[in-house]
């Protein structure tokens, strides 16, 4: 009926068989269409044959899944359509090989040192972008996606106060799945996405919450452990020691955030890759940490000066969207740093 024709930069194209019935694609070696790629998710997309033809829907992936070089949430997938998940290209062909002229496609060769994608923009697009992202959690979806989240972690916190010695593992997973969500909001923002993501679903207590949360625990304490070893252990002489590895945190601590959210890696917290990463893009991360220092301090001025109102519940409820607001701010310039600054990055 249909194949599946797997683009590659180096050898032979993989070709599947896609006979009746439900196809997922994703990271996990037993999905019917195992992909190795970090940028795809354990189950990211599902395709369903049929003799009426093929439909392809997004399994609430991280990095979101494009059809012709647009994001799509589920669609019918035309032979010679190109389906886009983290960096494969897969072709659908009919049985025959025979390709609509009105789906035919160019597909995307990647190399080591190139990738699919719009070229990288100059430090000046970079700072109109910065602004345009101050308004990012206000566009189209977005300021239900920010007040629906607000009141959702307001609610769920309220409740962790009767969970008893359950109150550590929710609160954990609760952590995830917002880290997950941030995550998400950082690689369509690498992709050139201006809408912002939907929440991720919630399925597996591990892989959706704790998982999440792990890789953002070994990135902060990556970045911030030692000085954080020198503040516990370290005696007042070595006060100097301790700020000058606070600031050396602080520098490399959202190059490092990027990479671990590009990759779904740890490994990408590799000193000598972060660091030739931010020498390549110095200028512009130097904005970037700038920006996102500023903006920490803006919000929590806002939260402490919300604390003051005296009315039960709606200072919580505000400092959450205040919270949220600003996360999503600062994962969008995070991602849009990538967007602008790829080629430099060489990241592929």
């Amino acid at each position: 009926m249909f194949k599946l024709r797997l683009h590659r930069a180096e050898g032979a194209d993989l070709i599947f068989q896609l006979n009746p019935g439900r196809f997922v694609l994703g990271r996990s070696p037993e999905s019917q269409i195992p992909l190795d790629d970090p940028l795809i998710s354990i189950s990211h997309c599902e395709l369903t044959v049929s003799s009426g033809g093929v439909m392809v829907r997004d399994l609430g992936s991280t990095n979101g899944t494009l059809l012709g070089g647009l994001p799509i949430t589920q669609a019918e997938f035309l032979p010679g359509q190109v389906l886009q998940v983290g960096r494969c290209f897969l072709e659908l062909e009919s049985a025959s090989g025979r390709v609509r002229p009105a789906a035919a496609a160019v597909i995307p060769r990647l190399s080591p040192k190139t990738s699919a994608g719009p070229p990288a923009a100059d430090n000046a697009s970079f700072l109109r972008m910065i602004l345009s992202a101050v308004s990012y959690p206000l566009n189209e979806t977005g300021l239900a996606i920010l007040i629906g989240g607000a009141v959702f972690f307001t609610v769920i916190k309220f409740l962790l106060g009767a969970a008893g010695f359950l109150a550590l593992p929710l609160a954990i997973a609760l952590a995830g799945y917002l880290i997950a969500f941030l995550q998400r909001v950082i690689t369509s923002s690498a992709e050139g996405d201006s809408t912002m993501p939907g929440w991720p679903d919630f399925s597996n207590f591990m892989q959706d919450g704790v998982q999440p949360f792990l890789l953002y625990l070994g990135t902060f304490l990556f970045c911030f452990g030692p000085a954080i070893l020198v503040g516990v252990w370290g005696a007042d002489v070595w006060e100097p020691l301790k700020i000058a590895l606070i600031c050396a945190g602080a520098l490399y601590f959202p190059m490092a955030l990027l990479a671990v959210a590009m990759s779904d890696s740890l490994a990408s917290l590799n000193p000598v890759f972060i660091i030739a990463s931010i020498w390549r893009t110095l200028s512009g991360y130097l904005v970037v940490c700038l920006t996102l220092a500023l903006l920490v301090g803006v919000a929590i001025a806002l939260e402490k000066t919300v604390a003051l109102i005296p009315i039960p519940i709606l200072p919580r409820l505000i400092v959450e969207l205040i919270g949220l607001y600003f996360l999503m701010v600062e994962t969008r310039i995070l991602g849009l740093f990538y967007f602008t600054q790829r080629r430099r990055l060489k990241w592929l």
